[in-house]
């Protein structure tokens, strides 16, 4: 819009300024409109009411008099990123950018930065540092190469395939810059009152001028980075991956990650999978352990490995699927049958039977009092035969197959006598898990029951003490 704008006042003689805003209102118009979209316009219009009118207010009174109408508007527009960035950004250069400042570009891209960062950090756990240096020749591309053909498309409809064509290159170069060394660091969630406080800061420095508050920035961002090795609860976390499988076990101080099981191949389902993860500030896991290899438990496995640093690899016995290939291919030497891990960790032995499901791997893993049995898809032959051959207890029950009629027998729920049972379901699944019969089983057994269909991603907090659990999707 600023663009238009600027090309009307030089296309115009007799009163640009009303011919420049309305050729930027006819585009305007055209326009699916999103929120900096609104922002921009609605700020070219009450900046010409108010030389019209000679209301005499100020850009800043103009800036806060549209982010009340946005605002009364649409209330809820405050949640949307577009309206964070599109607002807090404006506000920064509003305040404290400098037009005729040496190295201006430099100086405007690093205030965007500090500006937007615990947005983006809040959003996607991670920021891209060399995005400070990116701005200072991906915004030039984009206004010479892509703007120009766009805006010739509306009158010339061949440019839009021209137009169309820059913006492919453009996302191609984009992709491969987000890819480089140290182009993402993680950032764990931290409370609401961690972004405004590095907010504050970042006000502080540009209203004093003095440098040396930058020292507040980066003993901020170490401790942000480093809060979950500060953390001394131990965690379990059971991800709602519709119909498949995956939790997250973590020691206190994030000492010990292990893995088990990564949910049906799914780019949108790993999206939120690796959010979740980058969210808990995890970047190495120390064991990925796969039941079986199954696409709604293996699925995203070869995306973890590819994007996080794996040290073990646990995969079962038997006939290999296509993942489990793939795997024993590239990280043969990550493989491993047995793990030492900080956890009480009990790995089953069963008998080696043709059923995929039947020679999923069973575990036990304790952290601290509170014990979690593992049970992959096994069917009630196999969790017969373990019990049989040992004594196990358990606060959490893992149930076996999604709650299918197959698993989850009276005998092993007397057993283990479970606390508590979670069941790892899609809401509309076409195999009507879970199965009433398996319900009704838990139920007698007084076992309380959590569906990630119904309650999204589950939390065990743990404490020598006991635990605390949270119910909240990815």
């Amino acid at each position: 819009l600023s663009f238009l704008y600027l090309l009307g006042t030089h296309l115009f003689k007799k009163h640009k300024e009303i011919k420049s805003f309305g050729l930027i209102s006819v585009y305007y118009f055209m326009l699916e409109k999103s929120i900096s979209c609104k922002r921009a316009y609605h700020f070219f219009f009450l900046k010409e009411i108010n030389r019209w009118f000679q209301l005499e207010l100020s850009t800043k009174q103009i800036y806060w008099l549209n982010f009340l109408i946005q605002l009364i508007g649409a209330p809820r527009s405050i949640f949307q990123i577009g309206f964070q960035y599109s607002f807090l950004i404006s506000f920064a250069f509003l305040y404290f950018g400098r037009k005729r400042k040496k190295y201006a570009k430099i100086y405007h891209s690093i205030l965007a930065f500090l500006f937007s960062l615990p947005i983006t950090a809040s959003q996607n756990y991670a920021i891209n540092p060399y995005s400070i240096f990116n701005n200072l020749f991906l915004v030039p591309i984009f206004f010479m190469f892509i703007v120009p053909f766009l805006l010739g498309s509306i009158i010339i409809q061949p440019l839009e395939e021209v137009a169309s064509k820059f913006i492919s290159c453009f996302e191609w170069l984009n992709q491969k810059l987000a890819v480089l060394s140290g182009s993402s660091i993680v950032l764990p969630k931290i409370p609401t009152i961690g972004y405004i406080g590095w907010l504050l800061i970042v006000i502080l420095i540009y209203t004093t001028k003095k440098k040396r508050y930058c020292f507040l920035l980066i003993i901020t961002v170490l401790l942000w980075k480093s809060s979950p090795k500060l953390d001394p609860h131990a965690y379990v976390h059971f991800l709602d991956v519709q119909e498949g499988d995956a939790a997250i076990l973590i020691a206190p101080h994030q000492k010990e990650v292990i893995m088990i099981d990564t949910g049906k191949e799914s780019q949108t389902l790993y999206n939120k999978i690796n959010t979740f993860l980058k969210s808990l500030g995890i970047t190495k896991i120390n064991l990925l352990l796969l039941s079986h290899g199954d696409n709604d438990h293996a699925g995203n496995a070869l995306a973890i490995l590819k994007d996080y640093q794996v040290e073990n690899i646990m995969l079962n016995e038997g006939e290999d699927s296509s993942i489990e290939k793939m795997i024993r291919e590239k990280y043969e030497k990550k493989r491993v049958k047995e793990y030492q891990s900080s956890f009480l960790f009990q790995k089953y032995s069963h008998v080696k039977r043709n059923e995929e499901n039947d020679n999923s791997i069973i575990v036990r893993i304790c952290l601290y009092k509170v014990c979690t049995l593992f049970l992959g898809d096994a069917s009630t032959k196999v969790e017969e035969e373990i019990i049989q051959k040992n004594q196990i207890s358990a606060t959490i029950l893992k149930v076996a197959h999604h709650g299918s009629n197959t698993s989850t027998s009276d005998k092993l729920l007397k057993q283990v006598h479970p606390q508590y049972a979670i069941i790892s379901v899609g809401k509309t699944n076409h195999y009507h898990h879970p199965s009433e019969s398996v319900l009704n089983r838990l139920e007698k057994e007084k076992v309380k029951v959590f569906q990630t269909s119904l309650y999204g991603t589950i939390t065990y907090q743990i404490t020598k003490k006991g635990y605390t659990i949270f119910l909240n999707s990815p």
